[in-house]
């Protein structure tokens, strides 16, 4: 049987080996399905309605560069400024959408003022436009592009290894978290989904491990679309309990939404980088 194609969540390579983790970047692979595995101008031939278009602000998009359970990530070019982007297309709301896309919008407003080098910049959101076939009215927000792993594929890639973090390194890169969402506390705005996977490290420097910290706000589409129940591994979807079992404090698994919520996340996500393991849900 001929292995399934596969895509690096970061570079946006594609393989045939049966992988799990990009050898360029160690970044997770992706199956990609059979139908979407030839490739035209580095994306899916016919498979995707939103390669190729033109969204607001001058944005096109070019290719696929990630697949997750809220949506997908595309890599895409931004004219005048001559910038290349990245623009997260979330999955249509179930429901009442009309409800689900103003939070959405909101919450994306709410992220945009986060101004810090620890936090990824959210720079416009929208819907995608009638050119988009089938896929037309899905939210999108575009971010600045990042390149680099993710701290989920770089323990990912230590466990796989038999090892864990450094504590300076896992120390280091904590710290970077911690001022980011110390930023957005600031502005009144809680992340309420750290995790491993909404954490990238990109170079800076001579600093291999610049912190940016992903999505905030950016699962309140996630948290709309679901409101007749969640996930026990998951993000959880009920209108009251936002983030992912295991990196969720108590507080806000009875529904609470307070910063010591991504306070805890992040003393979890200090523990798995040191034990290699995650901590069992609270």
């Amino acid at each position: 049987m001929r292995p399934s194609t596969k895509i690096c969540a970061t570079c946006g390579e594609r393989f045939e080996a049966p992988a799990a983790y990009c050898p360029r970047d160690g970044a997770p692979l992706d199956d990609l399905p059979a139908a979407a595995a030839p490739l035209h101008d580095g994306g899916p031939r016919g498979a995707d309605p939103r390669l190729g278009i033109e969204i607001a602000g001058g944005v096109r998009i070019e290719r696929l560069a990630g697949l997750g359970a809220a949506g997908r990530v595309y890599r895409a070019h931004q004219a005048g400024v001559e910038r290349t982007v990245a623009v997260k297309v979330m999955r249509k709301p179930l429901g009442d959408p009309t409800r689900a896309l103003s939070r959405f919008h909101r919450e994306a407003r709410l992220a945009s003022r986060i101004v810090h080098p620890n936090v990824v910049t959210v720079l416009l959101t929208g819907e995608l436009p009638e050119s988009a076939g089938e896929a037309a009215g899905e939210p999108f927000a575009v971010l600045e592009w990042l390149e680099g792993p993710t701290l989920e594929a770089v323990l990912a890639a230590a466990r796989a290894s038999g090892e864990a973090l450094d504590l300076l390194r896992a120390l280091r890169i904590a710290l970077g978290v911690a001022e980011g969402v110390g930023e957005a506390h600031r502005a009144s705005v809680l992340h309420r989904d750290l995790k491993p996977s909404n954490v990238a490290l990109v170079r800076r420097g001579d600093d291999p491990d610049a912190v940016k910290v992903l999505d905030f706000g950016l699962a309140a589409l996630r948290v709309a679309e679901g409101a007749e129940g969640g996930s026990a591994t998951g993000a959880t979807t009920g209108e009251g309990i936002v983030g992912t079992a295991r990196y969720l404090a108590p507080e806000a698994a009875r529904g609470a939404a307070c910063a010591a919520s991504d306070v805890h996340a992040i003393a979890a996500m200090v523990y798995e980088s040191l034990c290699g393991r995650p901590q069992r849900p609270s």
